[in-house]
């Protein structure tokens, strides 16, 4: 029988599960109804506790949820825990089932879902086709991808498993500072001729901790030795902290020591902290968190080869409370999308101290968001901006927590890590020798689950960490003031709003006027059969834009020379223009006679098999399109069965590809990449929009690439002219990929951007070079042997 559970506040209606797992494959079935919706997610304990990292479920329900999918566990499991949605409510769980598998069922499950889909969609013989090839290549890695792309249920990725705590021990390892280094790293310091100096801005506020001295002791270990370390507190400090700053000013003529006012916030104290400073640069650091021994030679390098900068990052980590660093954060170049939903930039920021105090530095009414603020005022200037690509900051967690995840800065909280389930081995692992039992939950009344549920009746919290959730909703909502300030100082109308999850905000722009959208598709006017039906992609197409909110667009169809009837009487009811485009096909060539014909300001190119889902799609795309620097914009696409088709572009290594290509829909990305508007580095044309009068003065699409990377170059060339790409994830439609054209790529097409653009191809400033070119979902990157220093500021 099904169980009801009440709920009233976040995780106090947890099921926690006692029950051995193995590693290698599982089948989850679940089945449930909720009174509101939410998100689900259903952790499982490695040995480290419930983390984020070890989720196997993280499903959005609109009320109901029946899920059977397979993921496949890293490692053993000895227990877990089911989170209903949160929030007041109740839930009624019929079936919660997890059942061990071997790997022959696994893939024998994929290889009939998939022909399954094939045929749904009609494409079973063109898959047929490809699949030989690969088999006759002996390219079996990529038919293997291939047999579990875009299938509803498991998380199959076909790729090696990985965890990211062993990759990022071993990639810490490969650059562990020698006695050599630190001895290059001194003499290169000493040999400039006009060192910068760096003002670093120790802020004491409350009661502090006792490891404000390893903060203190991270800065004196520096290999960089022009610095000061200028530390302020308020009347509220705790009293044996003060001594003990007291005797490091002492000692080291380079620590400075300032009281604020006695009842002043942080904001008031990083400001008397930033009064004494004398250094060119200034940075910020927490109480208890340290700067990696190198930190400062890293961003010297980058300050001297580029005098002009107003503002450096890095990437950083965190330490555990036994001092071991986990959860790295490799982070993309500069991104000004991505720093209007979130504070991504993190620590370490480094500021010109002029440009500071000309911005009349800390704002006190921004509190907690008072950094974000203060990079929001930069970025509205233009300012020029590195990153350098290594972790040079470590943030320490809180005592009781060894959680990745909750970050104390305000405007940016790193909540949704991907999860380690969701990437399967190249080989079958082996049988486990012990069938562990089939677990299967269907409840029995509160009683049976009380004793269970009755641990979890604590404060929220993020795998394991006691959250202030007040403190938070505060720093939110101030990060979100200082985010409506920032657009109100740039003449930029919009309105700000909670995000996808706490932590990230999200913007909603005004449209300025009613623009007009020209919809420009090229079809080959195929038959197919669409969810039992047989019909044209075109079809569905123009039927499913007529369901969207913005009613001021034109459709250009640009079909081949033979139109079937049903498909032109469609075209003249619709009122659309069309005109045939010349044998053999040349998708760029078809785009550019489309946009001659167009006579919207906005140009939207339009693959025939797509379809709409959301109706305000061409507002969420013009919100973005109709901004000066802004050059392109595109959708996230989904394969009809729900997995992610596209959310960008990045090229790895010369090979444009997909991130997160057939993972989940729901995935959250890379600290919550795919919530958020982003910059990258090119959108697919198969939904693209770009204005008009940019795309006539970028040339159009290039014909001399008639079928492959022609999207790509046209947005390399936008940014070449100084504009962005935009990526959002509020426009979404399904495409069913390569339905209407060959899926190969010819290599004189690589080789010709290759040539074309040099470094520009080799290097995405959008996707960190500490994160694998081999794999498309930001695992870090494995370079044995490799040592600290070979990034260098970019």
């Amino acid at each position: 029988m099904p169980t009801l559970h009440t709920f009233e506040a976040p995780r106090n209606a947890s099921l926690l599960i006692y029950r051995h797992l193995p590693a290698g494959w599982a089948r989850i079935r679940l089945k449930m109804t909720a009174s509101r919706p939410g998100r689900l997610k259903l952790y499982a304990d490695a040995g480290n506790g419930f983390l984020s990292a070890t989720r196997l479920l993280n499903l959005e329900m609109g009320g109901a949820v029946d899920f059977d999918g397979f993921v496949y566990v890293a490692s053993p499991v000895s227990a877990l825990r089911f989170d209903p949605p949160e929030g007041a409510g109740e839930f009624r769980l019929e079936t919660l089932r997890i059942d061990p598998l071997t790997s022959l069922q696994a893939y024998g499950h994929a290889l009939v879902s998939k022909v399954k889909l094939l045929r749904k969609y009609w494409h079973t013989k063109q898959a047929l086709g490809r699949a030989l090839r690969m088999l006759a290549r002996g390219d079996f890695a990529r038919l293997r991808h291939k047999l579990f792309q875009g299938l509803n249920g498991p998380d199959l990725e076909g790729r090696e498993p990985y965890d990211e705590t062993q990759a990022y021990e071993a990639w810490r390892l490969s650059r562990r500072l020698t006695d050599d280094d630190r001895a290059n790293l001194r003499a290169e310091a000493a040999a400039l001729a006009d060192p910068p100096r760096f003002s670093i801005l120790l802020s004491l506020t409350g009661k502090c901790e006792p490891d404000v001295r390893q903060s203190i002791e991270s800065v004196l270990r520096q290999t960089y030795p022009f610095w000061e370390l200028c530390i302020s507190c308020n009347a509220s400090a705790d009293a044996a902290v003060k001594t003990d700053v007291a005797e490091y000013a002492a000692r080291d003529s380079r620590v400075r020591f300032t009281e604020a006012s006695s009842r002043a916030g942080i904001a008031a104290v990083s400001n008397a902290a930033l009064a004494v400073a004398s250094g060119q640069y200034i940075t910020l650091l927490d109480e208890g968190d340290e700067l990696a021994e190198h930190a400062l030679s890293k961003l010297s390098q980058a300050a001297v080869g580029d005098p002009g900068l107003d503002m450096l990052y890095a990437d950083e980590d965190r330490l555990t409370p036994e001092g071991r660093r986990v959860a790295p954060f490799f982070k993309p170049g500069w991104s000004p999308e991505s720093l209007l939903a979130w504070m991504y930039t993190g620590r370490p920021g480094v500021y010109r101290t002029s440009l500071v105090r000309e911005l009349g530095g800390f704002r006190a009414e921004y509190g907690p968001a008072h950094e974000y603020d203060l990079v929001l005022r930069m970025a509205a200037g233009s300012p020029r901006v590195a990153r350098v690509p290594d972790v040079l900051y470590h943030r320490r967690m809180a005592a009781a927590s060894i959680s990745p995840l909750v970050s104390t800065q305000a405007g940016g909280a790193m909540l949704s890590r991907p999860p380690f389930l969701t990437v399967p081995p190249s080989k079958p692992p082996r049988k486990h020798e012990t069938r562990a039992r089939t677990h299967a939950f269907a409840g029995s009344g509160p009683d049976a689950v009380s004793e269970l549920a009755r641990e979890s009746m604590a404060p929220p919290t993020v795998d394991g960490v006691c959250v202030d959730t007040n403190a938070l909703a505060q720093a939110d909502e101030a990060a979100r003031r200082a985010l409506q300030n920032h657009l109100d100082g740039t003449n930029r109308k919009g309105t700000v709003e909670p995000g996808a999850t706490p932590g990230l905000h999200r913007i909603h722009f005004a449209l300025s006027g009613v623009p007009r959208v020209s919809i420009v598709i090229p079809s080959a006017c195929r038959r197919v059969r669409i969810r039992g039906e047989q019909t044209y992609y075109l079809l569905k197409c123009l039927e499913s834009i007529q369901k969207s909110t913005w009613p001021h667009y034109e459709i250009v169809v640009l079909p081949g020379p033979k139109v079937p009837p049903v498909v032109a009487h469609r075209l003249n009811q619709d009122g659309a223009a069309h005109a045939a485009y010349e044998s053999p096909f040349n998708w760029s060539k078809a785009m550019n006679q489309g946009a001659a014909l167009a006579q919207g300001e906005h140009l939207l190119f339009l693959n025939d098999d797509v379809e709409v889902i959301t109706p305000d799609w061409l507002e969420q795309l013009l919100e973005f399109s109709q901004q000066p620097a802004v050059g392109a914009v595109g959708a996230k696409l989904f394969f009809p069965g729900g997995r992610i088709q596209h959310a960008g572009v990045a090229v790895l290594d010369g090979r444009p590809q997909h991130p997160f290509y057939a993972h989940h829909g729901e995935h959250p990305g890379y600290f919550n990449n795919l919530l958020v508007p982003r910059n990258c580095y090119a959108v697919t044309g198969a939904c693209l929009m770009t204005r008009a009068d940019v795309f006539h003065s970028a040339g159009g699409f290039d014909e001399a690439l008639p079928l492959n990377y022609n999207d790509i170059d046209y947005c390399l060339r936008l940014i070449a002219s100084g504009r962005r790409v935009v990526w959002t994830p509020y426009a979404r439609l399904y495409h069913h990929e390569l339905g209407t054209r060959p899926a190969e790529v010819r290599p004189e097409e690589t080789d010709a951007l290759r040539q074309r653009w040099g470094k520009s191809w080799a290097h995405d400033p959008y996707y960190n070079p500490n994160l694998s070119t081999s794999h498309f979902d930001y695992r870090i990157r494995s370079v044995p042997g490799e040592s600290a220093g070979r990034h260098g500021p970019e």
